[in-house]
C-alpha cells in the first residue's frame, strides 16, 4: 500500500501538536520555534527533535518562563481590576478608565511575550466595535468638544449609556472560574486536590 504524502502544512501542524510544550507555532508553510525565535526544519521528524534538545532551545524555554513570571507578578492589578470591572453601578467614565490603565500597562511591556500579550490584547479589543462606541459616549458626558455620535442613537440612550456595564455582570459566565470545578475531568478529585485547586485558582 504507497505511503500517504503529509503536506507541508500538515507536517507543521502534527509537530505543534505533539510538542505542545516547546513553544512551536505555524503558519502553515513554517514551523517557528517562539522560544528560539527561530524557523525549524519539518522535513525529517529527527531535525525537529534535535532541536528540542539542544542548549539553546532548553535555555530559551527557561528564560522565557523566568519571563512570564516576572511578567504575571507586575501585572497582578490585572485581577483587581477585572474585580473593579465587576462591580454594579460603575459609570461609564471609570469602568472605560480602568480599561485605558490597563492598555498603558500592557504596552509597557517588552520582550517576545510582551509583544504576544499585546497583540492578543489588540486583538480582542479590535473584535470589540461596540467598545469604540462606549468612547464617545463616555466623551459626551464629559461634554467634551467635536464628538460625533452614531445616528441612530437618541439623546434618552445616550443618557441611558451612562452606567453600562462593559463587562458580564451577575450572569452566569461572570462565574465561569468557578464552574470549571465541576467539569468532567475535575470528578477524580480527592478532597486535598480540591481544596489545593480552590486555595490556588479561588483567592
Amino acid at each position: 500500500m504507497p505511503k500517504v504524502r503529509v503536506s507541508k502544512a500538515g507536517k507543521a501542524k502534527n509537530y505543534v501538536l505533539e510538542f505542545p510544550n516547546e513553544h512551536f507555532q505555524t503558519d502553515g508553510e513554517i514551523l517557528y520555534c517562539s522560544a528560539c525565535e527561530k524557523s525549524v526544519s519539518i522535513e525529517q521528524r529527527y531535525l525537529v527533535v534535535q532541536h528540542i534538545g539542544t542548549a539553546k532551545h532548553k535555555e530559551s524555554k527557561i528564560r522565557r518562563q523566568k519571563f512570564k513570571q516576572q511578567f504575571f507578578a507586575s501585572t497582578t492589578s490585572s485581577e483587581n481590576t477585572i474585580k473593579l470591572l465587576e462591580t454594579r453601578k460603575m459609570s461609564l467614565v471609570q469602568s472605560l478608565g480602568l480599561i485605558e490603565e490597563a492598555e498603558k500597562c500592557i504596552e509597557q511591556v517588552q520582550g517576545p511575550l510582551g509583544v504576544e500579550v499585546k497583540e492578543k490584547m489588540r486583538s480582542v479589543l479590535h473584535k470589540n466595535p461596540g467598545l469604540d462606541c462606549l468612547k464617545l459616549i463616555r466623551d459626551t458626558h464629559c461634554e467634551m468638544n467635536e464628538v460625533t455620535l452614531p445616528t441612530e442613537l437618541t439623546p434618552f440612550d445616550i443618557a441611558n449609556i451612562k452606567f453600562a456595564p462593559i463587562t458580564s455582570v451577575e450572569v452566569e459566565r461572570s462565574f465561569s472560574r468557578y464552574k470549571s470545578i465541576l467539569r468532567p475531568n475535575r470528578r477524580s478529585f480527592n478532597f486535598e486536590n480540591l481544596r489545593m485547586y480552590g486555595c490556588t485558582r479561588l483567592q
